[in-house]
């Protein structure tokens, strides 16, 4: 069984990487990207894409800057 603590940080984990899942769909879709054509941009496949839109896996930080490159928006487009 966890901690208080060590549950505590996975529920933060898992509302930060749905937050920024949301904001990764949100701009993707604003730019007119399917999610088929914009994994195959960033180098990743859809299903792992889709797992990250719904803050279902994390993403690795050299993909996120791609991501955000791609999409040409900066962290605080993301994470405010």
């Amino acid at each position: 069984m966890l901690k208080q603590p060590e549950r505590e940080s996975r529920n933060v984990n898992a509302l930060f990487y749905e937050m920024e899942g949301r904001q990764i769909q949100k701009i993707r879709r604003e730019r007119g990207y399917t999610q088929q054509v914009f994994s195959e941009m960033v180098g990743i496949s859809t299903n792992y894409l889709s797992d990250v839109e719904r803050g279902k896996k994390s993403i690795r930080l050299e993909k996120l800057v791609l991501i955000m490159n791609e999409l040409q928006c900066s962290a605080d487009d993301l994470f405010m």
